[in-house]
């Protein structure tokens, strides 16, 4: 029902909480929520897992296709993968003045074909993260940006987050959190890659940073 209503552009203002689980196995692929509408409300995962989601598309990527002035919370992706041209995350595609926190991805792939990928949001506008943790996931653009936590922005907070096990592989660039302002972050056994560009790794594995 929750897709049905977003595909029609319906309660983008809603206040939205899980109370259960969600498996996707049966779906071979499954829309972002308010495809080509911007979620402006408010989505709390209550502690709840997603699992086994394949979202396949040309533009905006993500569990959220874009939110606007939203807060997304509280939710774990597992076993879940996106590709997509434009903006490819886990959590959102696109994001714009919003919050994510507390979201966990494990077991992910995240596979951009144009621009920017990151491991809980592609592209952010004034964004903040924080307490999220991306592990044992594949984060690969093979145009541009790839980035653990966020492929590129116009002013991004992130803190508190972490990531680990984890493969990150840019065309042009790879790095971890791609942020003005990043804090109190750690990575364990992350490898960054750039295909055809600089790495801040210098195309290595890194390991406990703590």
């Amino acid at each position: 029902k929750l897709i049905d209503y977003s595909k029609r552009g319906l309660y983008n203002e809603a206040e939205i909480v899980l109370n259960t689980d969600l498996d996707f196995s049966s779906y071979p692929i499954v829309t972002s929520l308010y495809t080509d509408n911007v979620f402006n409300g408010y989505f709390n995962g209550n502690g709840h897992t997603i699992s086994n989601l394949n979202n396949n598309r040309y533009k905006n990527s993500g569990l959220f296709f874009m939110v606007e002035n939203a807060v997304i919370e509280n939710v774990e992706l597992k076993n879940c993968s996106f590709n997509s041209a434009l903006n490819t995350g886990t959590i959102v595609g696109h994001a714009v003045n919003s919050t994510i926190s507390n979201c966990t991805v494990t077991g992910v792939t995240v596979i951009n074909n144009q621009d920017y990928a990151g491991g809980i949001a592609g592209f952010g506008e004034d964004v903040v993260i924080s307490n999220c943790n991306v592990k044992d996931s594949n984060i690969k653009s093979n145009s541009e940006i790839a980035s653990g936590i966020l492929g590129s922005c116009f002013g991004a907070d992130i803190n508190n987050c972490s990531i680990s096990n984890t493969e990150i592989l840019g065309y042009s660039f790879a790095n971890l959190y791609t942020a003005q302002d990043v804090s109190n972050c750690s990575y364990d056994n992350v490898t960054v890659k750039s295909l055809n560009g600089i790495s801040i790794s210098e195309n290595k594995t890194l390991y406990n940073n703590t």
